[in-house]
């Protein structure tokens, strides 16, 4: 009988003794640790680990509590929001804006180009500051 998370307990049954499947199931679990968190099959570990408890004899119960407990400590060092990043672009989006609104306001009620301005400031001083013909700029 094979069940949906992929193992054939009946088959296995028949084909190892006890030791092999509590090797093959280790293996299966060690296997899937090792891959990306996106590709992990979780419900094939848990089957697993359930099978290698089986064999070994051993139930463990763990109370509600201690496993909400653990989920959030998982949660919160794995899963960090990216607010952090959002933030950033909403302020650099509010600078942009800010920019080109006051750009729209000078051309509109002065017929000044603001942007045009800036870049002739901007030639003036690196042509007087980078110009060295023995006169210093200060």
């Amino acid at each position: 009988m094979k069940n949906n998370a992929g193992l054939d307990k009946s088959g296995l049954m028949k084909k190892l003794n006890a030791k092999e499947l509590k090797e093959y199931v280790d293996y299966v679990i060690d296997t899937e640790e090792q891959k990306p968190l996106s590709e992990m099959n979780v419900d094939l570990m848990d089957e697993c680990v359930d099978w290698s408890l089986e064999l070994e004899g051993r139930q463990i119960t763990i109370p509600e509590a201690k496993i909400k407990e653990i989920t959030k400590s998982i949660v919160a060092k794995h899963y960090k929001p990216k607010r952090k990043l959002i933030n950033i672009f909403t302020i650099i989006a509010a600078c942009i804006a800010l920019v080109l609104s006051i750009q729209f306001i000078s051309t509109t009620a002065f017929h000044d180009n603001l942007f045009k301005d800036v870049y002739n400031e901007a030639q003036y001083l690196i042509h007087h500051f980078t110009n060295n013909d023995g006169h210093s700029a200060f």
